[in-house]
């Protein structure tokens, strides 16, 4: 077991001469730097072998994380497998990572799944519910996490209806869809 102390900002800051605040700046918002203070900042992470926390980041922040949650019931079908892949495609195209939920139509996975995502402050899920409760729904919509459900109709007392009318409807923001 590697018991050796993992580098931080800090080390970073002094290898490179600069203040802990530059080497977040660098990290974080590397356009609010000169070219000449991002080179030294890299090349003490790259010396070190520096890794940021985005979780620690996130938890400062008080936020949401860089993380999409996907729940979907099965991956052999080829539906959702090409949404699976459009959605790491599209993630990856803007550095969030994707956690994938397979609820195999099972009401208690897709619970959990759900717990799972509000505890990492997922920035957003996309999800093809069992059954979707608006209390589920809601628990994720109350940390801030943004919701768009996926491929299924929701029966009500009227009839089939799509999510984006019924949650519409009961005033949700028309973007979850």
């Amino acid at each position: 077991m590697n018991t050796e102390r993992q580098p931080d900002q800090i080390d970073v800051a002094r290898l490179a001469g600069v203040s802990v605040g530059s080497v977040s700046t660098a990290i974080n918002r590397p356009d609010l730097v000169s070219e000449a203070m991002r080179r030294r900042v890299q090349a003490a992470i790259d010396e070190l072998g520096y890794v940021p926390n985005r979780s620690a980041a996130t938890l400062r922040r008080g936020g949401a994380s860089r993380v999409l949650g996907l729940i979907i019931p099965e991956v052999t079908n080829a539906f959702y497998a090409a949404i699976a892949d459009a959605v790491v495609d599209a993630a990856d195209q803007h550095n969030y990572a994707v956690s994938l939920c397979v609820t195999h139509e099972d009401p208690a996975r897709e619970r959990r799944h759900f717990e799972l995502l509000a505890q990492q402050r997922a920035a957003g899920a996309l999800v093809v519910p069992i059954n979707p409760e608006a209390e589920r729904l809601a628990m994720l919509r109350s940390i801030g996490t943004h919701i768009v459900l996926v491929d299924r109709l929701i029966d009500t007392a009227q009839g089939a209806r799509s999510p984006s009318t019924m949650y519409t409807a009961a005033g949700w923001p028309s973007s979850t869809c």
